[in-house]
């Protein structure tokens, strides 16, 4: 379902309160108070397609991706079918709200090549009260388990293959960064961080 007006698609901002579109990508459950993002999946039926058809030049069918910050899924059902059934995206959410979202569309997408990490990347872990791999049925289960503030790092992760780190806007590139440095030399994979202009670059490098 797509509002016919930007006016019926505002009118849905109510905090807290998700919504329900068919986008470019499939049905996905969304916030409609998201700024930015909330407001594009409602109008439009995508989100920061520029940004997805530049990562999209960047990966290959089988490759592994990790992407950082992946709210609802906005970009990760069109990753999956980017990486294809050989692939593997593990998208990274800690916010619970955002996890249980998630986690519906990735279900009713059958993103079954996704691995959900309910806890947040940083340059340090900080311990939580659960595992930082969330088994893959858990999608299915819908269980959510309380995670947020905790953090792993790239390099807990131990992966043997990295094609790819997607960093969003809001996820603390320099912060994610410096606990993969192990992790970017050992598989040299492709960096794509998003940020909120060029100043925020500072921050990164």
């Amino acid at each position: 379902y797509l509002p016919r007006s930007a006016e019926e698609a505002f009118s849905a901002r109510r905090s807290g309160i998700s919504a329900a579109a068919r986008t470019r990508y499939g049905l996905m459950q969304y916030f409609p108070d998201e700024p930015v993002e909330g407001a594009s999946l409602a109008l439009y039926g995508e989100s920061r397609q520029d940004q997805l058809e530049c990562v999209a030049a960047l990966i290959a069918p089988g490759a592994t991706v990790v992407e950082a910050r992946a709210g609802v899924g906005a970009h990760s059902i069109a990753l999956s079918r980017m990486i294809g059934p050989s692939g593997h995206l593990l998208a990274v959410e800690p916010r619970s709200v955002m996890q249980r979202a998630l986690r519906q569309n990735l279900a009713v997408n059958r993103a079954f090549n996704v691995s959900l990490l309910c806890r947040g990347l940083g340059s340090r872990p900080v311990p939580g009260n659960s595992k930082a791999w969330a088994q893959q049925d858990a999608t299915l289960t819908g269980r959510v388990p309380e995670t947020e503030g905790a953090v792993d790092t790239i390099d807990g992760l131990r992966l043997q293959r990295l094609d790819l780190l997607k960093i969003e806007e809001g996820a603390g590139a320099g912060d994610v960064l410096a606990g993969a440095a192990e992790t970017l030399w050992r598989l040299r994979p492709r960096l794509y961080v998003g940020v909120s202009d060029a100043s925020a670059l500072e921050h990164v490098c």
